[in-house]
């Protein structure tokens, strides 16, 4: 799955945000036709990084006008939240299911934390219209979602592993990021998103992932997951 969020990334027009490639490329794995990325969702510094489509920035500014929605149930909770949009009133989040309605029809919209650690830093939001299913299931979803995250966090080199000082993991991380433009041909800070997505995934600090870049035990061009 985060071969295939590597490929799409790297691949996407160039001329368009680093968020909006992630976020468009997290839309296509779980089957979505368009998405948002929201940083703080629940507090006043909110952002909303990119919206896909019209629809995707309408759904995001009446969740926050109206104080609620799945986002910011899945933000408060930590955990995935879905709406159903119809033309019947709704028991949950009455407001923004009737509004919703009124702006784009029948729609379902998926609501998924980004989380670092034990903090929720934002959320990534996928609207299907119509309703449907996703194409995967909640867990894939989720871990899609937090790649996205950890792809988007702002310090690249802030970890630095015990018995390595900071300019030398600096210089691994670099060295590897460099790998990884080669690789792939893309700009280095798609590059650093990208080593911190995969860093995220296998569970690792940025060092580590650099070092396995650096000594040729993984490789981001190839299309079976990385790893000869």
């Amino acid at each position: 799955m985060l071969a295939r969020l590597t490929r799409a990334v790297a691949f996407d027009e160039r001329t368009r945000s680093l968020p909006y490639r992630l976020c468009a490329a997290g839309v296509s794995l779980l089957g979505g036709d368009g998405g948002a990325l929201t940083l703080a969702y629940t507090e006043p510094q909110r952002l909303t990084l990119c919206s896909t489509t019209d629809a995707a920035a309408r759904l995001e500014d009446l969740q926050e006008v109206l104080g609620e929605g799945p986002g910011a149930d899945a933000s408060r909770r930590g955990s995935m939240m879905s709406a159903i949009v119809s033309k019947g009133r709704s028991a949950v989040w009455p407001v923004f299911v009737e509004a919703a309605f009124a702006a784009v029809g029948e729609v379902s919209v998926h609501a998924f934390p980004m989380s670092s650690g034990a903090s929720v830093i934002g959320v990534f939001t996928v609207y299907q219209l119509p309703p449907r299913l996703l194409t995967e299931n909640a867990d894939i979803a989720s871990f899609v979602a937090n790649s996205i995250g950890a792809a988007i966090l702002s310090d690249p080199a802030s970890d630095t592993p015990e018995g390595l000082g900071s300019w030398a993991s600096r210089a691994l991380v670099h060295q590897a990021t460099g790998m990884v433009m080669a690789q792939l041909g893309i700009h280095s800070d798609d590059a650093m998103a990208l080593l911190r997505a995969h860093a995220f995934a296998d569970n690792v600090s940025l060092t580590e992932m650099a070092r396995s870049v650096n000594e040729l035990t993984f490789d981001f061009s190839r299309d079976d997951g990385a790893r000869p």
